[in-house]
C-alpha cells in the first residue's frame, strides 16, 4: 500500500486529505498504521529535524 511506502513529513502533511477520501476511518487499518508511525518519536523526530534543518520537504 502507498501509505507504508510514503514519508513520514508527507503523510502527516496528507492526514486531512486521506480522512476526507474514507481511508482514515476508527476501524481502518490505515488508521493504525499512522497512528504506529507518529508514535515512533525518533522517526518523527528526525523527519521533522530535517526539515527544520533543510527546509526539505518529503
Amino acid at each position: 500500500m502507498l501509505l507504508a511506502q510514503m514519508l513520514l513529513t508527507a503523510m502527516v502533511r496528507n492526514l486531512a486529505k486521506m480522512t476526507a477520501v474514507g481511508l482514515l476511518t476508527p476501524d481502518a487499518e490505515a488508521i493504525r498504521q499512522v497512528r504506529a508511525r507518529l508514535e515512533r518519536e525518533e522517526a518523527f523526530y528526525r523527519a521533522f529535524t530535517q526539515v527544520a534543518s533543510t527546509g526539505q520537504r518529503g
